[in-house]
């Protein structure tokens, strides 16, 4: 989320830098058309001598030069850049690699959009409806028949008004949840899933008797906090059937729906209680999940994408790690897991210089053999229908939904995002604030101003109801 959400897991960009960002943007996509051969780019990612086992990319043209961008957190975990290395090797072409900061990018993207001065190819939450579709060009290939057309317009990688395709899932399904030292459960005498909210105070609790912090919060990124409130927010819709849709009709404010201030009060309760760390303002993910495997910690919140960096980074830690659920509600039976779709998407703009090559690009990438490939760097499963390698928490909690043990439900967001299918709510940047009340903000205060921004960014979308 993957969000995203994530999966996607990085939204709240810093308007103020765009000017000058796009004057070097445009310097930097300034590339040849299809019919052109251009030269590499210094910033191009370097060329693999691996062969990929398939592809549907053209090798008797002239070598063409496509712009490619994303942000630093999805550039970093590998699989793109597996996917171009294999492409360039093959195909003679270069993909020009134009990475940005992470909170900065969707405003990037959407100027550029916007603008006219695209990338060729962009990579970002694969939700069609973060977008003026008119902007985008619709992808066609061999992938897009082994998606499920229904399951690809609740994702957004079709458009729920034309059927077309605009965005191609590459990333894996994503699923959060609550990520586990399995060697500190086993001494603090507990195990998940934690299917009411006391059954995880008393979790906490027993973990503190054995001299750890339960749970370290990474609340200094752009992305994390909004995880810890998604993940246990599932009972939601069963305590309060019509929160979501009051709420994606503009019906309702946040701050007047009793079940959604109390969850977040629950949430918040977890600082007051001692169950976290004092400096969770100045705490990365990359400190949080140092912090788990060293023991330091036995709980982490994330998604199932974190499985790729603590393989990487921590390979002889990883098996010592597991994911399960839990619930902020008080019924066992409302335990539920968000299993959503692919965390990542590419796109062609409508504006893209180069978009017959592009769109060959995307469909190489959706490939069997390439997608395995990036599945090897950064496991899990997949919308495409190809057997990839998935992680042990993907089993998992999975398991927990094979049992019966836990639904497989929205959580509070996405129930808002799925509440009226092809509106196009945009929920804002729930994370950030989240994040505020963390700083002291009031509940009520901090959902006003997270009301304010989603209502003023759906009128302007014109979402029916804003």
């Amino acid at each position: 989320m993957k969000t995203k959400s994530a999966r996607t897991k990085m939204k709240g960009a810093l308007t103020v830098f765009l000017c000058s960002v796009l004057v070097l943007l445009a310097a930097a996509c300034g590339n040849g058309g299809d019919n052109g051969k251009a030269s590499p780019s210094a910033g191009s990612a370097a060329a693999s001598s691996e062969p990929a086992a398939e592809s549907s990319a053209p090798t008797d043209k002239e070598p063409v030069t496509i712009t490619f961008t994303t942000f630093n957190a999805w550039w970093a975990s590998g699989n793109i850049q597996k996917a171009i290395e294999l492409y360039q090797a093959e195909t003679g072409n270069k993909v020009d690699a134009q990475i940005f900061p992470d909170d900065q990018f969707v405003n990037i993207i959407n100027t550029k959009l916007a603008s006219g001065d695209t990338p060729d190819v962009f990579a970002i939450w694969p939700n069609v409806t973060n977008f003026n579709k008119d902007q985008l060009e619709p992808l066609d290939g061999p992938w897009t028949a082994k998606i499920d057309l229904e399951r690809a317009k609740k994702f957004g990688y079709a458009s729920i008004d034309d059927g077309k395709y605009y965005s191609a899932p590459y990333g894996a399904n994503s699923i959060q949840g609550l990520i586990y030292n399995k060697d500190l459960f086993q001494q603090a005498g507990i195990s998940g899933p934690f299917k009411t909210y006391q059954e995880f105070l008393d979790a906490c609790e027993a973990l503190k008797k054995i001299g750890v912090t339960p749970l370290v919060l990474s609340n200094k990124e752009g992305w994390t906090t909004q995880i810890l409130f998604y993940t246990g927010s599932n009972y939601l819709a069963a305590q309060d059937p019509n929160l979501a849709m009051e709420l994606a009709t503009n019906k309702a404010k946040p701050s007047e729906k009793p079940a959604l201030v109390d969850m977040v009060n629950r949430v918040l309760a977890l600082r007051d209680k001692g169950y976290t760390n004092d400096d969770h303002l100045s705490t990365t993910i990359a400190m949080a999940e140092q912090a788990l495997v060293e023991g330091k910690t036995a709980m982490i919140f994330g998604g199932d994408w974190l499985y790729a960096d603590f393989d990487k980074n921590y390979k002889d830690k990883v098996d010592s790690l597991g994911m399960t659920a839990v619930n902020w509600g008080d019924d066992a039976a409302d335990l539920g897991i968000t299993k959503g779709g692919s965390g990542n998407g590419l796109f062609v703009p409508k504006n893209a210089k180069n978009k017959e090559t592009a769109i060959e690009f995307i469909n190489y990438v959706m490939s069997d053999a390439v997608m395995k490939a990036m599945y090897e760097i950064v496991p899990g499963v997949n919308d495409v229908g190809i057997e990839t390698k998935a992680s042990s928490w993907d089993v998992e909690m999975q398991g927990l939904i094979d049992s019966g043990t836990a639904k497989a439900t929205d959580n509070i967001i996405d129930a808002i995002r799925n509440a009226v299918p092809g509106s196009g709510i945009d929920v804002g940047d729930f994370s950030a604030a989240m994040r505020a009340l963390w700083s002291g903000k009031s509940v009520d205060s901090g959902l006003n101003e997270w009301y304010a921004e989603y209502s003023k960014l759906s009128k302007v979308k014109k979402v029916p109801g804003f």
